[in-house]
């Protein structure tokens, strides 16, 4: 990540317009699919929605000090930060570790897995792990 103001600025005003733009496009798409007048099975679609007019400029918000952080759900409601996934073994030695920027646990098990596998042969070791456990996270 760049580490002078302005260069921090100019990633966080560059990843504002580009989330403008994909909300601009998604939302053409939708209205095209709207004015087509059938759903997927071939039915008609009933009263058209109100026109959603998107904001002139992104409504976002960016944490310029680190804009790779996201609002993740934490215990006490959304925080701005990580979540951070690590594989040990029984002696607590870190096998692999990996950063997310989501707030829940679901779904990194297998990943987690692969990247534990990944490390160990990159280490040279050819037996991968024959016991897991994980936390109900």
């Amino acid at each position: 990540m760049p580490r002078s103001r302005p260069k921090r600025l100019r990633e966080a005003k560059r990843r504002l317009e580009e989330e403008l733009w994909t909300e601009l496009r998604a939302n053409r798409a939708y209205e095209a699919y709207r004015a087509r007048g059938r759903m997927k099975d071939g039915r008609r679609f009933g009263r058209p929605p109100d026109p959603y007019q998107p904001p002139a400029t992104p409504e976002g918000r960016v944490n310029v000090t680190d804009p790779d952080s996201r609002g993740v759900k934490g215990l006490l409601g959304f925080l701005q930060g990580y979540n951070a996934q690590a594989v040990t073994n029984e002696h607590q030695v870190v096998l692999a570790a990996e950063i997310e920027t989501v707030g829940s646990d679901f779904g990194h098990l297998e990943p987690m897995l692969a990247a534990t596998c990944r490390e160990l042969a990159a280490a040279g070791v050819d037996e991968g792990p024959k016991v897991l456990l994980a936390d109900a996270g």
